[in-house]
């Protein structure tokens, strides 16, 4: 896995302009993944002019853009669902202009109940938006989160289509887990968390629907809260994980997402370098 691809979520290293590129390609970043639902690489600030200066500058940087993210928010909520399917299809045209090949975006909390009317209004948001990704070639990618990794597994192979996809962040099993179980007021449970939602088997149960990956860490404190940390300096087991996207053979991008933390560009190059550092330890 020593030839492993590895960038950045460029937003998070909370430099703008050219210089968030360039410095992503200083860094060692071989891709950059775009924030579009907000900001300066959104539809609303980039022309077809500005799309092709961001496509040649990232080109000439030695990169490509390996996918965008929305934030779109919750799909589950039937009364702003047709009108939020309706964005991230104009996001999903914004992203194909842009050259990437998927726009990714947390969607809001998945019933495990496939029942549920919740679940049925998550149903019709992804088969909208997973046909109109295919009908233009392109993917819509669903970031991990708050379910467990067999609940959107579900999702996806309860809806007519292909186009909807797996971002998968391992962290976010973690932080999720703590997060709920805070908010329902009971001590947050590791083994009771991992045997739902662990973020290292959660590669192979997804393996057929993973098109994007982002690369971060997290704990939990003692009082359950959230605790993102450096890479590897956390609950991942980096060198099993990264090893899973070796046995199911994936060759996509691995883009680094530092939320926390005050030198985040010096923290990101050295998360790139301890990434490959492992995958060249894997062989």
């Amino acid at each position: 896995m020593a030839n492993i691809k590895v960038g950045v979520r460029l937003i998070c290293l909370r430099t703008p302009g050219p210089e968030g590129l360039e410095t992503a390609a200083r860094i060692g970043a071989e891709s950059v993944q775009l924030t579009v639902g907000r900001g300066e690489y959104g539809p609303e600030e980039l022309n077809a002019a500005g799309i092709k200066e961001v496509q040649q500058r990232v080109q000439d940087l030695g990169m490509v853009i390996s996918a965008t993210d929305g934030g779109l928010g919750d799909f589950g909520d039937a009364e702003t669902m047709a009108e939020r399917v309706e964005h991230t299809k104009r996001l999903i045209d914004h992203t194909r202009a842009l050259g990437a090949p998927a726009l990714t975006s947390h969607i809001g909390i998945v019933p495990k109940d496939a029942s549920a009317p919740r679940r049925q209004v998550f149903n019709e948001a992804m088969e909208a938006i997973g046909k109109h990704a295919e009908q233009t070639g392109m993917y819509f990618g669903i970031e991990t989160g708050p379910e467990p990794p067999s609940v959107l597994l579900d999702l996806i192979n309860s809806i007519d289509t292909d186009g909807i996809k797996i971002n998968l962040d391992p962290a976010n099993f973690i932080t999720w887990a703590a997060r709920i179980a805070k908010d329902e007021g009971r001590p947050y449970d590791r083994a009771q968390a991992f045997a739902e939602s662990d973020p290292h088997e959660a590669v192979y149960i997804l393996r057929d629907h993973i098109i994007h990956t982002h690369i971060k860490d997290s704990a939990v404190k003692n009082d359950s809260g959230r605790h993102e940390t450096p890479v590897g300096q956390g609950w991942i087991e980096w060198p099993r994980y990264l090893k899973s996207y070796q046995d199911i053979g994936f060759t996509g991008y691995h883009c680094i997402e530092r939320e926390a933390g005050e030198n985040r560009v010096e923290e990101t190059r050295e998360a790139i370098a301890f990434v490959r550092e492992v995958a060249q330890q894997l062989g």
